[in-house]
């Protein structure tokens, strides 16, 4: 049972509380956000910590469903210009989710064909075992793959080496849109694999809680928060030390910080944002 004490703080703050669960209403792996989920990740912070939590609530850069529905005008003219640089046939461009089915990148071209009412060019968003087939068949194809997030590219240049070179040639154009990136991950992908990166928004260091560039938060404010992410005891500044405050309503990287992803299972630590495989007990 909550404390008195606690209780009593989140009747002061219950303004802001209110405003930070609707922020994540529409958060898919939690089902929706609601202040019986809220609550519990606020009341692990010690009582001295807790305005610090909600001000990392605060400032998570986060994409909502509507959101993510409307970048995907932008990222259809990111698209179209990069076919016509590359002097490929747009007639014949080719759009397939990047991973296995049911993961970030299927939900992506789905709301990328619907949003741009592109169901006229249905026969060309395809899956992975096409690509060869439809390939061949075109005189000058061009592949675009899609998810919603680059961190560090590492993700992307091992399913090139283990699945796409062997379905993708690589004299053809390969492009891989998104809706963000970070700058290292587009430099490591463009380095090690014949992929293009087309993000919609770069990533600036400001959303790294140990980046210079992240002033929202003082040195002090960042050594709480990195000790709670610590305890958390699972890639405590996410995956590759990126230390993303960062989500998507579809689902959290694993780039960004455990104090808002959680830990792999949930223990010890419980994420405001835990991504899918956070959920797996």
């Amino acid at each position: 049972m909550a404390s008195k004490e606690f209780l009593g703080f989140c009747l002061e703050n219950e303004a802001l509380i209110s405003e930070l669960v609707n922020k994540y209403s529409d958060y898919e792996p939690l089902e929706g956000m609601s202040e019986k989920k809220f609550l519990p990740w606020l009341e692990q912070f010690q009582q001295q910590h807790r305005v610090l939590a909600l001000k990392l609530a605060h400032n998570i850069y986060y994409y909502g469903i509507h959101e993510i529905t409307k970048l995907m005008i932008p990222m259809h003219k990111l698209v179209l210009q990069h076919i016509d640089n590359v002097g490929a046939n747009k007639s014949e461009a080719l759009f397939v989710p990047l991973g296995a089915n049911g993961e970030s990148g299927a939900d992506i071209i789905r709301r990328y064909r619907n949003a741009n009412s592109l169901h006229s060019w249905q026969n060309r968003f395809i899956g992975k075992s096409e690509i060869i087939e439809k390939t061949y068949q075109a005189k000058k194809p061009i592949v675009v793959f899609f998810d919603d997030f680059v961190g560090t590219g590492g993700q992307v240049e091992k399913y090139w080496e283990e699945v796409l070179r062997m379905l993708v040639p690589e004299y053809h154009p390969i492009i891989l849109a998104v809706i963000a990136a970070l700058p290292e991950g587009i430099d490591h992908i463009e380095n090690t694999t014949p992929i293009k990166v087309l993000p919609v928004h770069t990533i600036h260091p400001k959303f790294q809680i140990n980046k210079s560039a992240c002033n929202v938060f003082s040195s002090q404010e960042k050594h709480t928060i990195e000790r709670y992410c610590n305890n958390a005891g699972y890639k405590p500044l996410g995956h590759g030390d990126c230390g993303l405050l960062l989500s998507f309503a579809l689902g959290t990287p694993n780039n960004t910080i455990a104090a808002i992803r959680g830990s792999k299972g949930q223990k010890p630590w419980r994420g405001l944002l835990p991504g899918w495989e956070d959920l797996i007990a």
